[in-house]
Order: C-alpha cells, then structure tokens, then sequence
C-alpha cells in the first residue's frame, strides 16, 4: 500500500489581557492573636475566557486590623496565581479583620479576605 505519513501539529493558546481577579483560597479564615494564617490569600489572574495571565502585579493590603502581610505585592505566576501569608495582628475584637487583593481595571477588583481573631 501506500506508505504511511504522519503530521503533527502544535498549537500555542495564549492568554489575553488580564480581565478577572477571582479568589482562591484564604477567605474566611479564623486564628490566634500574632498567628500566621496556615492558608495564604490566593488569588488568581485570568482573561475573559478564564485563562491564566502570567506576570500581573496584584496588590495586598489590610483595611481593618492590626496584622500584617508577608508582600504588599504579588506577580501571578505560570497558572495565574498570586500568594501572601496574614500574620494576624494582637487584639481580640469579636469582628473579623480584613485584607483585600487588587488588580488596577480587573473585574472583581478588590477581593475580600476575612480572619477572626480568636481568643487565645
């Protein structure tokens, strides 16, 4: 017969412009005063069609609380994903702290996190 012809094809997706900030894990957390979270805030950078967008600086910061982040910046990575660790701040209070995630002009833009602080 005739003889046998294989092709391969290779076909590269690439992401669009970062469109959506989604959170991942590390909200609604709970922990002991001067803890670190055991989960980190996560948070995941992707375009319009969920792809992960690799190299988009994401921005944290507390806004109630006295605790603190390990970066006040984070650059997803090759899935999208950006890190921090909460180290909670001292004062118990009964209301949660917060921390949000920020991403300039991304839909879901900030993102809450929460932590109670726990009576040691």
């Amino acid at each position: 017969g005739p003889p046998e012809v294989s092709y391969e094809f290779v076909a590269e997706g690439r992401a669009g412009p970062a469109a959506v900030l989604n959170r991942v894990v590390g909200f609604d957390q709970a922990g002991f005063p001067n803890q670190t979270l055991a989960t980190p805030l996560v948070a995941r950078v992707s375009d319009l069609f969920g792809n992960a967008v690799v190299g988009f600086t994401v921005r944290y910061s507390i806004i109630r609380g006295s605790g603190h982040l390990s970066s006040i910046e984070a650059v997803s990575d090759s899935i999208g994903l950006t890190q921090v660790f909460w180290t909670l701040g001292s004062e118990v209070t009964g209301i949660p702290d917060s921390a949000i995630a920020e991403g300039d002009g991304l839909s879901g833009s900030p993102l809450v996190y929460t932590a109670l602080i726990l009576p040691p």
